[in-house]
């Protein structure tokens, strides 16, 4: 089980924003406050998991999916998981090493240790891999202002840390889709949809052009599609072949593919269809 710190600490922010009169223990001055704690948290467990990975692969208990050893990795793992939802990117980048030496190791992905946490671990990254307009941070204009600038010291820092996260991401994207085929393509297929519908004519169109009201590269639209482009591409080099091609296989690969294929469709319609006026936008449709 979790150390009982965990839940001592929980139960005294709570008690905080209370006094306070805060309206949550998750509201942006205690996100603020705790950051280093929640930081703290993130690397003991990854650093936990990461030690532990050989006696992950050995067991027998853990490999066969039930048990108090079992239980006991798929705690923590959930702990790792769930923080990944956190509106600090630091939070990911901590955890991104863990991530991949779990779906590296054929025998941990074997098990069903792994799969629940993928979904959440996926959508975390392809989150915070979006570049964040500083200018925003400056001005306060962004939700969580205060927050990013507790997680990095500038501007500067901010970039050479998302763009090692970027380089790491390539690996974990591609592990990702190699190994859970059905959770990656349905991922970004509702994440490009969704982009589809909010952004595919420049919506918000903000930071425009002044000289000729087109997208630049610091617009809403712009920044949001760059960021769906990484792992689009990782997952879907990623896939195996047994996905794509037409061969024999057993029930649960041909159940999978059946899945897969008309959400792969669906993603090239998607694209090649999609016309947009904006020269920025253009761009991003043939990367």
């Amino acid at each position: 089980s979790l150390p009982s710190a965990l839940f001592q600490a929980s139960n005294a922010a709570a008690k905080r924003a209370a006094e306070r009169g805060l309206p949550s223990p998750h509201c942006l001055e205690m996100l603020v406050e705790q950051l280093e704690f929640h930081k703290s948290v993130s690397k003991m467990g990854s650093m936990l998991i990461s030690a532990h990975l050989a006696h992950i692969t050995t067991d027998k208990d853990i490999a066969s999916g039930c048990g108090p050893k079992f239980e006991a990795v798929s705690t923590y793992l959930r702990l790792l998981s769930e923080m990944m939802s956190h509106q600090s990117g630091v939070i990911c980048g901590d955890q991104m090493n863990t991530w991949i030496g779990l779906l590296r190791d054929p025998a941990i992905v074997r098990t069903n240790v792994v799969t629940p946490h993928i979904a959440n671990v996926l959508v975390a990254y392809m989150t915070h891999i979006v570049r964040i307009r500083w200018e925003d941070v400056w001005d306060q204009n962004h939700s969580y202002a205060s927050l990013i600038e507790a997680s990095w010291d500038d501007e500067e820092e901010y970039e050479e840390w998302l763009g090692n996260l970027r380089s790491k991401a390539t690996q974990l994207f591609r592990s990702i889709g190699a190994t859970e085929p059905e959770i990656s393509v349905t991922v970004v297929h509702s994440k490009l949809r969704n982009l589809m519908a909010a952004h595919s004519n420049g919506e918000p169109r903000d930071h425009l052009n002044t000289e000729n009201n087109e997208l630049t590269v610091k617009s809403t639209a712009c920044c949001e599609f760059e960021g769906i482009t990484q792992p689009l591409d990782n997952i879907l080099h990623g896939l195996p072949s047994w996905a794509m091609d037409n061969g024999s296989y057993d029930e649960k690969r041909n159940k999978v593919r059946a899945t897969i294929r008309p959400l792969l469709a669906e993603i090239a319609s998607m694209i090649v269809n999609w016309n947009p006026n904006d020269v920025w936008l253009k761009f991003r449709r043939t990367i």
